[in-house]
């Protein structure tokens, strides 16, 4: 990933100075062509103006695919201490989640310094996943299986996923809104949330092989 200038539409929402555009790019005859871009903010005004930002995607020129979290930042800002758990930073870190799932973007938890730890490293990820964190980035190559293990759907997920898929588009069940599965209820809106987490499933396997 590379670091660009702010674009127009998201320089009229926030100031150059305290933005950082990662963007993705695609080479191409010895060309960049930039495919996405996540908006990294750790600072009061990005989480504040979280949904004003996130707003910027609806701009083609953005291409603003989602924003990092990033704790650090904040803690120095607002001085939270950086405690385990991040109890102090929920509010702040749900609030940015619900400005980009609102617009359709996708938001990682932003890096953990205690490089050595790998216990609270893999502690503090399976918490940013079970807050919502599409996934988290990364400042060590220790810190890369861990964070795979934990955002990878485990196979035993995947195939209640696929259970509930099928279960659903039974000819009985097409038109139904919510359906009795293993003795639990289970809605339509499940099903979404399947196709997500078997969508997951097939890419990481696609790029394993």
């Amino acid at each position: 990933m590379v670091n660009s200038a702010p674009t127009d539409a998201l320089a009229m929402a926030l100031p150059p100075e305290k933005a950082l555009i990662l963007c993705g790019g695609l080479q191409s005859s010895g060309t960049t062509l930039v495919s996405y871009c996540f908006l990294q903010r750790g600072d009061t005004d990005g989480v504040l103006d979280a949904d004003k930002l996130a707003g910027a995607a609806k701009d083609s020129e953005t291409r603003l695919a989602g924003f990092v979290f990033g704790p650090n930042d904040i803690s120095r800002e607002t001085r939270i201490r950086m405690q385990p758990g991040r109890a102090a930073m929920i509010p702040m870190i749900t609030h940015c989640i619900l400005a980009t799932r609102a617009h359709g973007l996708e938001i990682l938890d932003g890096p953990y310094s205690d490089i050595s730890n790998i216990d609270g490293f893999a502690t503090e990820c399976a918490q940013g996943r079970d807050l919502g964190f599409d996934g988290k980035t990364l400042i060590h190559p220790s810190h890369i299986e861990a964070c795979n293990a934990i955002f990878t759907p485990p196979a035993e997920e995947v195939a209640e996923a696929r259970k509930i898929i099928a279960a659903f588009e039974r000819p009985e069940n097409a038109s139904r809104g919510a359906i009795q599965l293993d003795g639990r209820m289970v809605e339509r809106l499940h099903a979404d949330m399947a196709r997500r987490t078997i969508a997951i499933a097939d890419a990481i396997a696609a790029m394993a092989n």
